[in-house]
């Protein structure tokens, strides 16, 4: 075990401490049956019932698990991933390198929080690593008497995997699920239960890259489309001369030219004007999709739609659309169908989901350079793992071009040299586009490859696995997440090791280190080089800094520190992106969670009395507040006999408005009389409404009760996506406040709590209405036909 040097001394010391003490019991537990072994896990639990925790039973439960994977598996975890394994259960994210074995590291700490019966999910980026993984590692976990599932997109019984006491699933799954578990009707439904403790792989791609875009369930809306076609037909006419590009900060605005141009074409005097917001905002995303946005690099076309891919790992966004218009406008450029502008349903970002669970922990070969954002937004530490055998890769400094043709042709010779002595070669690309490039440019020169990127998504594993054999050469986008290991013989060892050759430098320094660490895993050869020209997009758009093509060689170091400069102010401001996106989603955050509680309470069998006493109290409040403020008075006993009278009638007209029901004359006004301060009015006519309402639920007539609970739940979901609607709204308008001179997030924070004020107004509201004007009416009518007849 080799790099202390590198790493916290401490930390370190403290890990390997434990470890040893875990390969101390290898003699001890080695001499247990199979039976015996097995059985330890009901051992495990007992001593926890009996008052021990996890951390007693660590050394233990990691031993038992390392010998029932060797017995099982064939693999025993080197001390390394043992040391891996207690970070993770820590609640902490483990840096281990590209194969360092981080599937076989998450066994024990996924055993370990499994004794307590709670469930741990194992997440990884796809269904297929998933499906992969639970199938693998399966026969080890029921040897030690748990239960694995399996949640993936085809999975049917969702219920019956979430309780076993390992799920494997994707962070896509888990997410969706848990929004729609929020919009059930019935508990049956319900298929996950409390989120209690999840070991994430590649937990950078997942928490980092996929971090600027929520998790959406919507439904169709029923805005007309034509509007999308009628505005692409526009602004598809545009030539350069008629907006500004601002590379660096990947926005895209009309200039006076362009500005003209449009309101001719529109028939309109003045763009800008407040009565045209839609349609200017609608401008705003065509302008977008037509010059900032790349097919095959920003999204493909699948099947006749629109198909997003994922900036950091080039995979395809299943099952996700861009906001706000966007989608709509880039469908209306590749006329392609339209579909309608959707109503959110439910929304949560992935920030948000996995805060949720009791313990997160994770793993990557790259999270070292994101450790501060680990630590602010998820206040998780990182911590580095050395490697079980010494780096052997050779890193070359980067060669620079002056043009893109130049460096894709250098690149080629390096393929052809380097396939020509049989040695694999990896090479990756920023892009779709520039990877068919590549590909088209071998294919003319006869040359066999492989080609991977998120048109052929289905043939990826396969592809990956024999990335390292003798002769391969595979081009492919960025390697994130892929999670198949690329295996090395002997002799392609011994003709250098796997060849990774980069096509550009990525905006993020993390995505190429995992391109990278393709190469020289578990101590093997290997070698990497990465080409990059003047032209390259990295410079273009985010470095102040221009060289010409005649400086070139003789600038080669400063276009080199250029590179980096520009990767670290693409981080920060993707940084600032992702702490901007939680900051608004905070908000939301707070108040999804009190609305999902309210639902749970009501949806798990909560008395509904108890729900409609606090709104009939607190409706009855409001009335009786505005009423007195509008008399100015604090108590009724400030109100003479007539004014009493008058105060009273116009409180009953009130009390009719909101609930059709009548209090009986006489007993109303000797009641009415008797009473001196708000509270008392207050609890009058609340007491009456709510005896009135028990007498219903005591007949029970169209099992009343769950009518109304139904009722109930239908109002607070209407409300919801109202209020998630008006909040994207919201959004957008304090955005431009920015130019006014004002914080958006806190003109946006201000606002939310209005808007959520009216949010619960508008349940109570509602409910009451529905359920005085509608359903009681309906069964007083009922009942009398029924009974009275």
């Amino acid at each position: 075990m080799l790099g202390f040097n590198n790493y916290d001394e401490r930390e370190i010391k403290k890990l390997e401490k434990k470890a040893d003490s875990i390969i101390a019991l290898d003699k001890k537990i080695s001499m247990l049956s199979d039976k015996e072994l097995s059985g330890m896990t009901n051992i495990f639990k007992k001593r926890l019932s009996n008052g021990e925790t996890l951390d007693d039973l660590l050394v233990e439960a990691f031993a038992v698990c390392r010998e029932a994977s060797y017995r099982i598996l064939g693999k025993k975890q080197y001390k390394v991933q043992l040391m891996g394994g207690i970070v993770i259960h820590q609640g902490r994210v483990a840096e281990m390198k590209t194969g360092e074995g981080k599937t076989l590291t998450e066994l024990c700490p996924a055993y370990l929080n499994a004794l307590r019966g709670k469930g741990v999910h194992v997440i990884t980026v796809n269904d297929y690593l998933s499906e992969r993984d639970k199938e693998e590692m399966e026969p080890l976990f029921n040897f030690l008497n748990l239960s694995v599932g399996l949640v993936i997109e085809s999975t049917e019984n969702r219920r019956v995997e979430y309780r076993k006491d390992i799920t494997y699933s994707t962070n896509t799954e888990i997410g969706f699920d848990y929004l729609r578990d929020n919009i059930v009707y019935e508990v049956k439904d319900k298929v996950m239960r409390a989120l209690n403790y999840v070991i994430i792989d590649e937990i950078d791609s997942i928490l980092i890259d996929e971090a600027r875009t929520p998790l959406i369930i919507s439904t169709v809306g029923e805005e007309s489309t034509d509007i999308y076609k009628y505005i692409n037909s526009i602004i598809s006419t545009l030539q350069k001369s008629d907006y500004e590009i601002d590379r660096e900060d990947n926005t895209i605005l009309l200039n006076e030219d362009g500005i003209e141009k449009v309101e001719k074409m529109l028939n309109v005097k003045n763009i800008a004007d407040v009565r045209l917001s839609e349609v200017n905002h609608i401008i705003a995303q065509s302008l977008r999709a037509n010059f900032l946005m790349k097919r095959d690099k920003d999204y493909i076309i699948r099947d006749g739609e629109v198909v997003i891919i994922d900036e950091g790992t080039g995979r395809i966004s299943e099952g996700r659309r861009f906001s706000d218009g966007l989608h709509q406008c880039l469908e209306a450029k590749e006329n392609v169908e339209i579909n309608e502008e959707a109503r959110t349903l439910a929304t949560i970002t992935y920030q948000n989901l996995f805060k949720l669970y009791n313990k997160v922990s994770g793993m990557s070969g790259t999270v070292k350079t994101e450790e501060w954002e680990f630590k602010e937004i998820y206040d998780l530490d990182v911590v580095v793992i050395p490697t079980n055998k010494e780096i052997k890769r050779i890193d070359y400094k980067d060669l620079v071009y002056p043009t893109k043709k130049a460096k894709f042709n250098a690149v080629i010779r390096d393929i052809i040299s380097t396939n020509e002595v049989g040695r694999p070669v990896l090479v990756g690309t920023s892009s779709i586009e520039n990877s068919e490039i590549l590909s088209r440019m071998l294919n003319k020169r006869g040359i066999k490859h492989n080609l991977l990127n998120a048109k052929n998504k289905a043939e990826e594993a396969e592809i990956v696995a024999r990335a390292g054999e003798y002769g391969a050469i595979t081009i492919a986008t960025n390697m994130a997440g892929r999670g198949t290991d690329i295996k090395i013989t002997d002799a392609i060892n011994n003709l250098g090791g796997l060849r990774v050759i980069g096509t550009e430098r990525a905006e993020s320094k993390r995505i190429d280190n995992q391109l990278i660490g393709r190469a020289g895993r578990q101590g093997n050869n290997g070698s990497s080089q990465f080409y990059i020209s003047i032209e390259d997009d990295l410079l273009v758009n985010h470095s102040k800094k221009k060289f010409s093509k005649k400086d070139v060689k003789t600038s080669i170091a400063q276009i080199r520190k250029e590179v980096e400069k520009a990767q670290r102010v693409v981080g920060g401001k993707n940084f600032e992106t992702r702490k901007e996106t939680v900051k608004y989603n905070e908000v939301i955050n707070n108040h999804r969670k009190m609305i999902y509680r309210e639902r749970d309470l009501i949806l798990f069998g909560q008395d509904i009395r108890v729900n409609i006493t606090r709104m009939i109290l607190e409706l009855n409040s409001e009335i009786v507040k505005e009423l007195a403020e509008e008399y100015k008075i604090k108590n009724l006993n400030q109100l003479s006999s007539f004014n009493r009278k008058i105060f009273m009638g116009k409180l009953l007209e009130k009390l009719d408005l909101h609930y059709r029901y009548s209090f009986e004359e006489q007993y109303k006004e000797y009641k009415f009389n008797k009473l001196s301060t708000l509270d008392e009015l207050v609890v009058f006519c609340t007491d009456e409404l709510i005896e009135y309402f028990n007498k219903l639920i005591f007949l029970d007539i169209i099992n009343f009760e769950e009518h109304i609970k139904r009722t109930m739940l239908s109002i607070i979901d209407e409300n919801w996506v109202r209020y998630l609607n008006n909040m994207e709204l919201l959004k957008q308008r304090v955005r431009s406040e920015v130019y006014m001179q004002k914080d958006p997030v806190q003109v946006y924070n201000k606002e939310s709590l209005n808007m959520y004020n009216d949010l619960i107004k508008g349940i109570k509201y509602d409910f009451i209405e529905m359920v005085f004007k509608d359903i009681i009416p309906e069964i007083v009518m009922e009942y009398s036909e029924n009974y009275c007849s």
